[in-house]
């Protein structure tokens, strides 16, 4: 497999102290990689990311010696087109000073692929894989060398593995955590953490419940926290039933870590709620919406949600995306909490007009500038809106280009 976006630089020269490749796009503005100069050898090698598909580039590498700059002959080339299946995405910018410029990254359930957007919404990376259904979760590792992707898995398989990938396309290995299912995210130490199946027989009804996991890079498999522990099967809960009569609940959909205090946020689709994890003591410090809900409103309600999926916390609060009952009413909401005196109160919330509805997946990002990035997943649309829920940047994409869950990056170079 060859990324025709990601062209790989090769070069040698002696006493180098520092380099750089100058980019320049065919009509735009140039910018320069860093290049890695601690070899011992005198080559270097490096890949250029984030190249338009199917554009012209000029690159030139220039590098400090112990004799003064030197300069590369420059090398034109042209990257190849994305395979004519992906989606077609357009994009329409308001107000290009407010927008943030960088890169979407996410995956697509039809065709199944991971792919790397930027801000014109031009393909930069994709990768088809042959063994998914489908890509719910693509992220960048913490190293910035490797993609890791990974499939839904609601058929409660066992093996459901995570694919790791080069840039260029080369496949590095797999990750396989038994049952894994949904989402998972990587930890800066390399510790991939996830969701999976936590099996239990209910009154002569096998039940799926959920667990969270992690898989240190030794290859240690721990739990850190089973949704048994909290919180009672219900038949009401019950999401739906799998093969053989199983019964799925509560159908956790989205995990995120907080390096601020080394704590999880797992989101319980069919408990209309949030769980906030202590990582180490795997105790549930707090639940954020519907009835095991250990916040409050001031009127005594947890009614925060009607199923939801992407969320971030911020310093004192959480932001959502809510799927909404109907076809048609998704939305990103934000609530403040107060753990300690058990109040939660919405604060926030962006309606699209006219509506548009994902009854699965969305996300959510909060920029530190106050604005907010809003994936509606199966409506294949992007916005970027201001505190006042104004959209000033939206990415949308042709009819059954269904995203998935997105992460957003400034830069894509290590």
């Amino acid at each position: 497999e060859v990324v025709p976006t990601v062209p790989t630089v090769r070069w040698t020269a002696p006493d180098v102290e520092d380099a750089e490749i100058v980019v320049e796009p065919d009509g735009g503005e140039p910018w320069s990689v860093a290049v890695d100069t601690d070899t011992p050898d005198g080559a270097f090698t490096t890949m250029v990311l984030g190249l338009k598909a199917a554009h012209a580039y000029t690159l030139t590498v220039q590098a400090r010696t112990t004799d003064g700059v030197r300069s590369s002959e420059p090398l034109a080339l042209t990257t190849g087109p994305p395979p004519t299946e992906l989606p077609r995405i357009t994009v329409e910018a308001t107000d290009p000073d407010a927008m943030h410029r960088g890169y979407v990254i996410t995956g697509l359930l039809n065709p199944p692929a991971a792919v790397i957007l930027d801000s014109d919404g031009d393909y930069v990376w994709w990768y088809q894989p042959a063994t998914l259904s489908g890509v719910v979760r693509t992220i960048v590792s913490h190293d910035g060398q490797s993609i890791l992707l990974g499939g839904v898995n609601l058929d409660f398989a066992e093996s459901a593995p995570i694919l790791r990938v080069r840039y260029d396309g080369l496949e590095l290995g797999t990750l396989d955590i038994p049952h894994r299912h949904h989402d998972f995210t990587e930890l800066p130490d390399g510790t991939v953490a996830a969701l999976t199946d936590d099996g239990r027989t209910v009154e002569g009804v096998e039940v799926r419940g959920d667990r969270l996991v992690e898989l240190s890079p030794d290859g240690t498999l721990r739990t850190v926290y089973s949704v048994w522990t909290d919180h009672e099967f219900s038949p009401e809960d019950a999401g739906w039933t799998g093969p053989g009569g199983i019964i799925g609940w509560p159908h956790a959909n989205y995990v995120e870590y907080r390096a601020a205090d080394d704590s999880y946020n797992v989101s319980f689709l069919h408990l209309d709620g949030i769980a906030h994890i202590d990582r180490g003591t795997g105790e549930q410090r707090w639940f954020l919406g519907g009835a095991d809900s250990t916040l409050t409103d001031a009127e005594g309600s947890a009614a925060f949600f009607d199923g939801q999926h992407g969320l971030q916390q911020l310093d004192d609060s959480l932001i959502v995306f809510v799927n909404g009952a109907g076809a048609t009413d998704s939305r990103a909401v934000e609530v403040s909490i107060d753990p300690e005196a058990g109040r939660a109160t919405p604060t926030w919330s962006y309606w699209p007009d006219p509506s548009l509805g994902s009854p699965v997946l969305g996300d959510v990002h909060r920029f530190d500038d106050g604005n907010t990035l809003v994936t509606f997943s199966f409506a294949g649309e992007i916005h970027e809106v201001t505190p006042d829920g104004v959209p000033i940047w939206t990415l949308s994409s042709e009819l059954g280009g269904a995203l998935s869950f997105v992460r957003f990056a400034e830069r894509l170079q290590p």
